[in-house]
Formats: C-alpha cells, sequence, structure tokens
C-alpha cells in the first residue's frame, strides 16, 4: 500500500431504502467477525467462515446486507482507482441485530465505538494489518486443527476483582488452537511501530502475573513484528533485562518477512528460548 490515503469516506446508499436482508445465523456470524475486527474485506470474511475467496454468493450476501443497513462500506484510496478492496464496518443496525441474536451483551453493544473513532487514517494500517494476519492464520483449520478467532474487544482480559474493573492485557487477537481434546490459547500482539523497551516489558509482566500456572502451561504470547529489527531488538531486551521472565511464559516471536502465505503459520518461522533456530509454534503440529 502507497504511503499516502486519502480520506475514508463511507459508500453512499441510493434506492435502498425499505429493503430488507433475511438476517439468519449466516448474517450473525459476518456481523460478529465485523465485531471481533472492526473491518474486514469480503475476501478476510471468507478466509474466518471456510469459504471460497471468490465466492460470488458471500459477495451478494454482503451487498444485501449493506442494502438492509446492517453494514457499511468504504475504499481507502492510495492515488489509484483499481484494484481497491472494499472495506465493511458495523452499522448500528447491525449492533442491534447482534444483540437480538444474543451474540453480545447490550452493554457490550453499547460500548462499541461509532465509526469516526474506530477508523481513523492513523489506526486504518494497524487494523487492516490485523485482520489480514488473523483471516490468513484461519485458512489452516482442518479436520485434525480446529481453529477460532477473536478479536481485539472480546480479546482484552479484566481484572474482575477490582472495583475500577482493570483491562489487565489488550491482545490484539487471540487464536485457538484444538487438536483432539487438546489446546493452546495464542495471544497475538502486533507491533507495526518501535514502543518502549518500559511498554514492552510491562505487556509481558502483565501476561505473567494474570495468568496462572495452569492457564501459563497452555497459554503462548505471541509477538508479530513489522520487521526482523524490531524482533531482534526485542529479543535484546527481554534477554538483558528479564533474562528469566521467558522461562515462566511461552513467548514467540516472528516478523512480517516470513509470512506470506497461509502455511507459514504453522512451518518454523518463530523464535523462543533457544534464538539459535527457528522453530514450529506448536511442535507437534
Amino acid at each position: 500500500m502507497n504511503t499516502f490515503i486519502h480520506e475514508i469516506t463511507l459508500t453512499p446508499r441510493t434506492d435502498c431504502e425499505g429493503y430488507n436482508a433475511q438476517v439468519n445465523e449466516g448474517t450473525i456470524d459476518i456481523l460478529s467477525l465485523l465485531y471481533e475486527f472492526k473491518i474486514a474485506t469480503g475476501r478476510q470474511i471468507a478466509r474466518f467462515l471456510e469459504q471460497r475467496e471468490e465466492s460470488k454468493y458471500l459477495y451478494l450476501k454482503l451487498r444485501r446486507m449493506w442494502r438492509a443497513g446492517l453494514v457499511d462500506s468504504f475504499r481507502v484510496y492510495t492515488g489509484v482507482s483499481f484494484g481497491i478492496p472494499v472495506y465493511y464496518v458495523l452499522t448500528k443496525t447491525g449492533l442491534e441485530a447482534l444483540a437480538s441474536a444474543e451474540r453480545y451483551s447490550v452493554s457490550e453493544v453499547e460500548q462499541y465505538p461509532k465509526f469516526e473513532a474506530l477508523i481513523s487514517l492513523s489506526s486504518f494500517r494497524h487494523e487492516a494489518a490485523i485482520v489480514e494476519l488473523a483471516s490468513l492464520e484461519a485458512k489452516n483449520h482442518s479436520e485434525q486443527l480446529a481453529l477460532s478467532f477473536r478479536g481485539e474487544f472480546r480479546s482484552i482480559t479484566r481484572d474482575v476483582r477490582s472495583q475500577r474493573d482493570v483491562e489487565i492485557f489488550t491482545p490484539d487477537f487471540t487464536a485457538r488452537y484444538s487438536f483432539g481434546s487438546d489446546h493452546r490459547m495464542v495471544y497475538t500482539e502486533f507491533e507495526r511501530t518501535p514502543k518502549a523497551k518500559a511498554v514492552m516489558l510491562a505487556t509481558l509482566k502483565r501476561y505473567l502475573h494474570h495468568l496462572n500456572f495452569e492457564e501459563r502451561e497452555r497459554t503462548i504470547v505471541r509477538f508479530l513484528f513489522q520487521t526482523p529489527v524490531m524482533e531482534d531488538r526485542f529479543w535484546k531486551m527481554v534477554l538483558r533485562d528479564e533474562s528469566k521472565l521467558h522461562t515462566r511464559l511461552h513467548i514467540m516471536t516472528s516478523n512480517a518477512s516470513l509470512i506470506f502465505a497461509h502455511q507459514q503459520f504453522l512451518e518454523p518461522i518463530y523464535l523462543s528460548m533457544d534464538l539459535s533456530k527457528r522453530v514450529k509454534l506448536i511442535p507437534f503440529l
């Protein structure tokens, strides 16, 4: 994507007044995905729902949902007028449909950000990268391996014992890997730009302090960095300032240069305790 992005504007509706779309389980599934990941293209939605990315039915359904006002759509113009994907976002009507279907509580729906706050030019790149990464990883779902995902809003872990209901950690998304009766929770932090050392260490310590021993045994804290340099700096910081931390918490890292197809998520692209070689996210997969 080019470095210059024009403003984001919603696609205007014409001749759609009074149009009603069937709100069935499939509709609610799509609305739930948009709730979780804030934005998504038709191609990304197809990946999550295990459908063919070129499915004409899905795009027809999205069009009908848009006409009914359940979703809004927009394009991000980067200076060229072709090959620009359509992104979908929830509307107030779509949120009300989720509440009626009891997928989310009324309070969750009421707290959902408005479009202007949700998608600003400063945050678009980050959100677009997250939904692309998660939806690409979702393509690894198979009969042997079940994958499910939660976006940022449902990944937030709060300290319910605190009178202030404090947020403990806020991963960008969570992937649940299930194989037979076993499972792993993979909390994913996508780092597109460098962060201060204190911020990174505080993030790690929150995971360590608020996951009990049994939870830590089945949890992977995964950092996906934009560049190899950022990944290298992360491990130098951890080994220099918190050398024992990564022995108590399953920390895995990789970078965007190693992820160009969905199969890579299951291949040896990760660094962990032994920095001399890259390993699989889950060794026996």
